[in-house]
C-alpha cells in the first residue's frame, strides 16, 4: 500500500526541478473515491489515498507561483484486471458501478486540457458512499 503514495511524491520530487523553470506544467494525480471516505475494511488503502488528497491540495499551493498545475482524479471502481485479482472474500465493485477505462482516460486528457483542479467520478458513487456510511 505504500506505493499507493509514495510513488507519486518521488516522482513529483524527481520531476520538479525540470518542471518549474518552464514556468507551467501540470501534475495529475491519481486518488479514488476513497481519497474523500473510508470504509472499515479498507482503512490503510484509505489512508494512502487520503494521503494523495492532501499532498495535492499542498503541491497546488507551493507551485502556482511557478505557473504549474495540480489535479487529483479521484474515480470509482475501473474495470480492469486489478478488479479480477481481488482476494477471495474481498467486496468486489458491483458492475453497475464501474467505470471503464475509456471514459477515465478522456477524463485525464479533460483535466489536462483544462487545468482542472479535483474531478470526482462518477459523483453519484460518493453520494452513495456517503449514504451506506450514515446507514451503518
Amino acid at each position: 500500500m505504500r506505493q499507493t503514495f509514495y510513488g507519486a511524491y518521488y516522482c513529483t520530487k524527481a520531476l520538479l526541478p525540470l518542471i518549474k523553470p518552464q514556468g507551467a506544467g501540470y501534475i495529475l494525480n491519481v486518488g479514488s473515491l476513497f481519497s474523500k471516505i473510508a470504509f472499515a475494511d479498507v482503512s490503510v488503502y484509505a489512508a494512502t489515498k487520503f494521503a494523495m488528497a492532501g499532498f495535492t491540495e499542498g503541491l497546488r499551493k507551493e507551485l502556482k507561483q511557478y505557473g504549474i498545475g495540480v489535479g487529483l482524479l479521484m474515480p470509482g471502481p475501473i474495470n480492469t484486471p486489478f478488479q479480477d485479482k481481488r482476494g477471495e472474500g474481498e467486496r468486489r465493485a458491483p458492475a453497475f458501478i464501474t467505470l471503464e477505462p475509456s471514459r477515465v482516460a478522456k477524463e485525464i486528457e479533460k483535466m489536462i486540457r483544462k487545468n482542472k483542479k479535483n474531478v470526482i467520478l462518477p459523483r453519484w458513487v460518493l453520494l452513495l458512499f456517503r449514504i451506506m456510511t450514515a446507514l451503518s
